[in-house]
């Protein structure tokens, strides 16, 4: 009787120490990580986005597009994009400048190279962003595949089709709770001519993300 509850007891240790075991070693997977293989949106990705759009689609540029049908293509790129740009426009002003510590908070040079880097490794297999209507929350947008878009320009038959707006985003890129890139490209569907394109530092002031300074093609505005 003394051996059998020895051997029952022994079972019991052994069946709470394979538990612990399988315990320590599950993975946990970081919670921008499990988006991406979701392929959904956190909330304060989808705010960054939505108070961008409010602000950039308010502005003069677009008076004239204001009636027509908005096209979000569909494929928002490697996040790599946007660092691409902000690189650029970083190497570039550094060439000929001495940063101060005003510098940087006016020119939103918040990454060195060595975090710009950093950040390239992080999203370099990272799986491509699809946009849904439901991530636009103040507008009507219909969703395309940029293959689709290429094809009409490709065979003309966007010159037939009724002018439309077209708008590009990546998926941003939060730095920290303060601080995010967006990368934006808006054009006209019938003729594809380039309304606005930049890639954008998102400052969070009072809960709402603002549109800081803009970097493209190696130039800061």
């Amino acid at each position: 009787m003394k051996n059998i509850s020895l051997f029952l007891l022994g079972i019991l240790l052994f069946s709470c120490s394979t538990k612990k075991i399988e315990k320590k070693n599950m993975v946990s997977i970081p919670q921008e990580k499990l988006n991406t293989v979701l392929d959904i949106l956190s909330e304060e990705e989808g705010n960054i986005v939505n108070d961008f759009l409010q602000v950039e689609l308010a502005s003069d540029s677009y008076k004239s597009y204001k009636n027509l049908e908005m096209v979000l293509l569909e494929e928002a790129k490697n996040r790599i994009w946007t660092l691409d740009a902000y690189e650029l426009a970083y190497k570039e002003w550094h060439r000929y400048n001495i940063a101060t510590q005003d510098d940087n908070e006016r020119l939103g040079w918040i990454l060195d190279s060595i975090q710009i880097k950093e950040f390239k490794e992080k999203y370099k297999y990272e799986k491509e962003y699809h946009w849904k209507n439901t991530d636009v929350k103040n507008y009507n947008v219909t969703i395309m595949k940029n293959e689709a878009l290429r094809n009409n320009t490709r065979t003309g038959t966007n010159i037939d089709m009724p002018e439309k707006l077209i708008l590009f985003i990546t998926r941003p890129i939060i730095i920290d709770k303060n601080n995010a890139f967006i990368s934006f490209n808006s054009s006209s569907g019938r003729f594809g001519n380039t309304i606005n394109r930049l890639t954008v530092l998102m400052k969070k002031t009072n809960e709402k993300w603002k549109m800081g300074p803009g970097y493209w093609d190696g130039m800061i505005d």
